[in-house]
């Protein structure tokens, strides 16, 4: 990438090498859980590599109520 500074009678060259790979995934399966009131989250997966986090998730509630917006 070059780009011209206002002053500067050369560009400047900015290089970045960068590979893709997906050597660095992470799976995770914790089956972690925490229940706070009547709901219930459960992390079912997770997946990390260098530039993403992917999270599978589920969310549980006891009773047969709606959820509505915090007051």
């Amino acid at each position: 990438m070059l780009i011209t500074l206002q002053g500067m009678d050369q560009p400047f060259k900015l290089e970045v090498p960068f590979t893709k790979s997906v050597r660095n995934l992470v799976h995770l399966q914790p089956e972690a859980a925490a229940t706070s009131g009547d709901l219930t989250l459960t992390i079912n997966n997770l997946d990390i590599t260098p530039l993403t986090t992917h999270v599978n998730y589920t969310l549980h509630q006891k009773s047969e109520s709606t959820l509505t917006e915090a007051q």
